[in-house]
């Protein structure tokens, strides 16, 4: 299967940031429209369904089938309980359509139990006891809509096995895929600080300002890429330059709408810098996004606005790794699994196909609006990736199976 690679976006339009460009209602109306629009992908959230092993979500489990069949009756209802709402407040009081609120969301707090059981940060349960550890290394997972606390637990346990890592996941609860998607918009068109939002900034800084903590590598799926895009935009303001030295980020079918990396300095923008961070005059050296083409979430968030598609350009920074004409959107089965697992999986040996056109385009609407160099730093990045396979141009595949980055 071909991958599409689009380099990082090296310099941000000047452009007022899209989050602050429209009021969110607006902002909101614009992100209904791009799903209206996108419907068709909808089932590709959950196909193809073939699954390879038990970390699967859709693999024929007794666990999985049960949580399969309490999303479907979650799904069932909610959109039972909408039809009806609808009808109580043509024929109805006020009064009576918010006791009939109250009423369907308790019972959907009740019904999503078995979901979001137990604690809010969970730990990875695989034995490493025989692999070499990496003690000054803190590995943090926020997981994506749709997932409860045991699908939570297998995602840390299957990143584990694959990267001989203990990773601590920050659980985003699930309240099925209607209000997950809805909880989606809300977060990313409104800034609004949700509790997985408050979580993951205060265990990413924590971890960033610990002594004892060397690096922090970073993974997101889905609403876990808005989640962590909105906890990083409160803690560039929070936290010293030298403290993201140590945090690596890779999401994957990320739905923000922004992925914001401000310059380390005034003269980073302006011309040389002699500041020494790994090649880059940016905060946060590596960050890289992964996404399946046809996967509906990734459409409307990663695969639209790093694209330059956004009018009026937009700051999404980050590589950008597309596997095209596949579709999926569970972490396991469709994305974590398929690209990294395996003694030699295929997808690291695929050839990246460079998005010229889409990034030196991109390049030039920052040319045009006084940014110094854009497009000749979009060719240096094009033609650095000319000819070489994922496993070349990736830095996340550098870990696998204990591994260390030089």
């Amino acid at each position: 299967m071909p991958v599409s690679y689009i380099p990082s976006q090296l310099e941000a339009p000047a452009t007022t940031a899209l989050t602050l460009r429209a009021s969110p209602h607006k902002l909101l109306l614009n992100d209904v429209k791009l799903v209206f629009s996108l419907v068709r992908y909808i089932p590709y959230i959950f196909f193809p369904l073939r699954a390879q092993n038990k970390y699967d979500e859709v693999a024929p489990t007794r666990p999985n089938l049960q949580d399969i069949a309490l999303h479907f009756t979650i799904f069932t209802l909610t959109v039972s309980a909408v039809c009806l709402g609808v009808s109580i407040v043509l024929a109805a009081t006020g009064s009576l359509f918010i006791l009939y609120t109250a009423v369907c969301w308790v019972f959907l707090m009740i019904l999503c139990r078995p979901l979001n059981y137990g604690p809010r940060v969970l730990h990875s349960s695989i034995d490493l006891s025989q692999r070499p550890s990496h003690p000054r290394e803190q590995w943090i997972f926020v997981n994506g809509i749709c997932a409860g606390s045991r699908w939570l637990q297998e995602n840390l346990d299957l990143i584990s096995l694959i990267f001989h890592r203990p990773i601590i996941g920050v659980h985003n609860r699930s309240y099925g895929i209607i209000f997950d998607l809805i909880e989606c918009l809300i977060q990313r068109d409104f800034s609004y600080m949700t509790s997985d939002i408050r979580i993951v900034y205060n265990t990413l800084k924590r971890s960033l300002l610990s002594p004892n903590t060397k690096k922090v590598v970073l993974l997101a799926h889905s609403q876990g890429g808005i989640i962590i895009s909105a906890a990083l935009d409160a803690l560039y303001a929070d936290l010293p330059p030298d403290a993201w030295d140590k945090i690596e980020i890779y999401t994957f079918g990320c739905a923000a709408n922004h992925f914001s990396n401000p310059p380390r300095c005034v003269q980073c923008r302006a011309g040389p810098c002699g500041h020494q961070n790994v090649g880059t005059k940016r905060q946060i050296g590596v960050i890289e996004h992964y996404a399946n083409g046809q996967d509906f979430v990734a459409r409307l968030g990663v695969l639209r606005f790093a694209t330059g598609e956004e009018e009026g350009g937009n700051q999404f920074v980050g590589k950008v790794f597309v596997r095209d004409g596949e579709g999926g959107h569970l972490f396991c089965q469709h994305y974590i699994g398929p690209m990294f697992k395996g003694v030699r999986p295929g997808f690291l040996d695929e050839a990246v196909v460079v998005e010229e056109g889409m990034a030196v385009e991109r390049a030039g609407v920052v040319e045009r609006e006084g940014g110094r160099g854009a497009v000749g730093g979009a060719v240096v990045e094009i033609e650095r990736a000319k000819g070489k396979t994922v496993r070349e141009v990736s830095r996340l595949w550098m870990y696998k199976d204990g591994r260390v980055p030089e």
